[in-house]
């Protein structure tokens, strides 16, 4: 089967920067611990993205158009369809103390924030600091090995699809008919989800083809415990 925009696809890649083999994204676990660079708290598994929704860097979404389910592709990314071209106008000089309230010290490669705004500290000299708010792949030619294991048809599945991509928790219900669907938020749900979540159904809508989506959040009673510290006997 060959993809086509609108499709969710399922799939598993590596991503490294051309001139250095360096891998800046992956979903495969054992590539990652080959390579020496596992990290426990990152989830490794297939991603699921809709082709042309802006889910993935934006040369690839454009390569997977025509490509076909179940093959394996190797797909060079242009600086200008990965991350974009380095702009002189995003290396900022600042006085020093504009950085009292970072925490750590300043030094070439610091991760900084100013404004709200995330950057790299370039140099620091003379009580000026330079910080390139270039995205650091900026610039970059970009090599993606892709492995496209399938497309996701259900739209109870696609419904979960969208929220596993946009929402960093799990926990969430999902009833879905052909037109519909409801989706239980779990408890646990940070504050941040509710400014998203209006987005979130909007995609849900465009991309599962739905007509309507409801979102509920359930309460319910904590149970009683017993002077003994377990639950209390009904």
């Amino acid at each position: 089967m060959k993809l086509k925009k609108g499709d969710f696809v399922k799939l598993d890649y590596v991503g490294r920067v051309k001139a250095t083999g360096n891998i800046f994204d992956l979903t495969d676990e054992k590539i990652a611990k080959k390579e020496g660079i596992f990290n426990e708290k990152a989830k490794y598994e297939p991603a699921v993205a809709v082709i042309g929704a802006n889910h993935l860097v934006r040369g690839l979404d454009e390569e997977l158009i025509g490509k076909e389910t179940g093959k394996d592709y190797t797909i060079e990314i242009p600086a200008d369809a990965g991350f974009g071209a380095r702009s002189p106008d995003l290396v900022k000089v600042f006085p020093k103390n504009k950085f009292r309230g970072q925490k750590g010290p300043l030094f070439p490669g610091a991760q900084v924030t100013i404004q709200g705004i995330n950057g790299i500290v370039s140099s620091v000299s003379g009580g000026r600091v330079r910080v390139d708010f270039n995205h650091p792949l900026a610039g970059k030619e970009l090599v993606y090995k892709v492995k496209i294991i399938s497309t996701v048809k259900g739209t109870k599945e696609r419904v979960e699809s969208l929220l596993d991509l946009h929402a960093p928790f799990s926990g969430f219900e999902v009833k879905a008919s052909e037109k519909t669907a409801t989706i239980t938020v779990p408890n646990m749900a940070p504050p941040q989800w509710f400014q998203v979540q209006g987005r979130v159904a909007n995609e849900i809508i465009e991309y599962a083809g739905l007509a309507d989506v409801k979102f509920v959040q359930e309460y319910k009673k904590a149970e009683k415990q017993s002077k003994t510290g377990g639950k209390k006997d009904k």
